[in-house]
């Protein structure tokens, strides 16, 4: 299991100490949660997604990211519980409580099953200086390394932001939802996600049009 540490300044200041300004170049793809088992449900016996849970039920399903050196997965928070783990290259967290939404500032930019903060945290130095101050409000952030073989336990609601420092990264998030969280998440979440689709909720500001947007005009450019 991965261990994380205290993300604050060595010299004990309340300010966060990041160099996480990466950009990955034009040409390279980041292939972000996919739902490797839909495709390939002969994996299942590799992944094992179900031992990793103590409770007798729950509904479980599994995202693929892969990605080159430099990919940025922006700061937000799951509804639902996350185990991660690193199969290839190591992947750089910081993760903030629940309670920090005055800091860390949720946006309307709509994500399923998930919610946003306006902070980019791989251009922090550029961000306008109130959004700056805010983000350095934020509380109890820890800082946690996910090399390969490494697994990481993302309780529901806690803020975090990742990144890719130095080499290509192949990694599964494993979510795993008892009853309460898919009455309490699952089927409001399944509601604002049929509304989106239908054009009546957050339609052009999302993470699923632009990723969509982003194939229709690569394929074009081919």
């Amino acid at each position: 299991m991965c261990m994380a540490v205290p993300a604050c300044l060595p010299d004990g200041s309340s300010g966060w100490a990041f160099n996480w300004n990466f950009k990955p170049k034009h040409k390279d793809v980041y292939l972000a949660q996919w739902s490797i088992l839909d495709h390939a449900p002969h994996l299942i016996d590799d992944i094992r997604q179900r031992s990793l849970w103590r409770s007798w039920w729950r509904f479980v399903w599994t995202h693929v990211f892969i990605g080159p050196a430099g990919t940025v997965t922006g700061l937000h928070n799951d509804d639902n519980p996350n185990m991660f783990a690193s199969v290839r290259g190591s992947k750089d967290w910081i993760l903030f409580p629940p309670g920090n939404d005055d800091a860390l500032q949720p946006g309307t930019k709509y994500d399923y099953g998930a919610q946003c903060s306006i902070v980019d945290i791989s251009q922090l130095s550029s961000m306008p200086a109130h959004v700056k101050a805010s983000f350095q409000r934020a509380r109890g952030g820890v800082f946690a390394r996910v090399e390969p073989g490494d697994m990481l336990y993302v309780p529901p609601r806690t803020w975090h932001a990742v990144v890719s420092p130095t080499m290509p990264c192949i990694s599964l998030s494993m979510f795993g939802l008892q009853l309460r969280h898919i009455f309490v998440n699952g089927i409001p979440g399944l509601v604002r996600y049929a509304l989106h689709c239908l054009g009546l909720y957050r339609v052009g500001h999302c993470t699923c049009c632009k990723n969509r947007n982003a194939a229709s005009t690569k394929v074009k450019g081919t």
